[in-house]
């Protein structure tokens, strides 16, 4: 029995480990996952969970305080199981978000459940079935805890800054590569295009609030003749398109799409694709800037925005008035 009780532990432990690590790969994707939960406002608890699943599963694989590790991380999967329940079957989120960017780790709702399944039977045996024990005081052991958690704390920490730090402002990348033709992007998997026209395609989240920020400039874009036409690409989600269309009432096309696939896209939210000649002409992420700016930038005519605004004739009348009131 307690070989099995080993073995049973240290899949368990692995399992935690790739999962906690990949997570904080990509903490910002971790904490987009959560946001399509509907847990926009627990964005905080991405590297709570993350340093929880490296903890148990170090402990669980070093065979640190074995029963006591293997009842929290029932009651830990036990917990997850519920919330991802939650999202898939209220807010139709089929990725459960476990492996983060490792998208060939993704699976269906219900393979997800048949793992986490598994991962509970293994706990609760190995929780069950180990004799009482006395609390580890190993340095050796704890030291090597210590420094995978240090080290999974820095990853979290390191990933989540790089996403704060494109998703505060508006920046231009790559503005002095050459375009990238269509048919070698990874845009073209969502989107058709004609060579005489020129596309806004604005990939964004239903719980994007960088995203919401800009969706009064997107509105701008096909109004003011920046561009032909705007496409956005999008996670499905019954509740957050209900709520998204009520409250901006987007006049542009969107595309849903499942997880995996517009991650497979982007992990950053919004990115915004600029595509002209069937060549991706330039890139935006964090948010998006005015139609006029835009224009601007990219050399297309706006006299048309400013016909009527500041003519001579209207500063004579300025000038008129300013004496008679003198």
């Amino acid at each position: 029995m307690k070989k099995r009780l080993e073995l049973y532990s240290f899949i368990a432990g692995a399992v935690f480990l790739i999962s906690g690590f990949a997570k904080a790969i990509d903490t910002s994707l971790f904490t987009q996952t959560i946001a399509e939960y509907g847990f926009s406002n627990l964005w905080f608890m991405a590297p709570i969970i993350i340093i929880a699943e490296l903890y148990l599963g170090l402990a669980l694989i070093l065979n640190l305080n074995q029963r006591l590790m293997a009842a929290i991380s029932t009651l830990f999967v036990a917990a997850l199981t519920c919330v991802f329940l939650y999202g898939w079957l209220a807010q139709d989120v089929t990725d459960c978000g476990c492996f983060g960017p490792m998208t060939f780790l993704s699976s269906s709702p219900w393979i997800s459940l048949l793992r986490n399944a598994i991962l509970l039977y293994l706990c609760i045996d190995v929780w069950v079935n180990t004799p009482r024990e006395p609390i580890n005081n190993n340095l050796l052991i704890n030291s090597t805890l210590i420094l995978v958690l240090c080290l999974g704390a820095f990853m979290s920490g390191y990933s989540s800054e790089k996403s704060s730090d494109s998703g505060t402002a508006s920046s231009l990348i790559d503005s002095n590569k050459p375009a990238v033709a269509l048919s070698d992007s990874k845009l073209n998997e969502f989107i058709t295009t004609s060579p005489d026209s020129t596309y806004l395609v604005f990939a964004f989240s239903y719980q994007c609030p960088h995203c919401f920020n800009s969706m009064e400039n997107l509105k701008q874009y096909e109004e003011k003749g920046a561009v032909d036409k705007v496409i956005g690409l999008t996670m499905r989600s019954k509740s957050g398109s209900k709520f998204f269309n009520k409250y901006f009432n987007p006049q542009f096309t969107i595309q849903e799409y499942r997880p995996d696939s517009i991650f497979n896209l982007t992990h950053k939210f919004p990115q915004i694709y600029y595509v002209r000649n069937d060549s991706v002409v330039a890139q935006y992420s964090g948010s998006l800037p005015t139609a006029v700016i835009f224009m601007q930038t990219h050399g297309i005519d706006t006299s048309h925005l400013f016909e009527g605004i500041n003519t001579p004739a209207d500063s004579t009348e300025v000038e008129e008035v300013e004496v008679a009131n003198l």
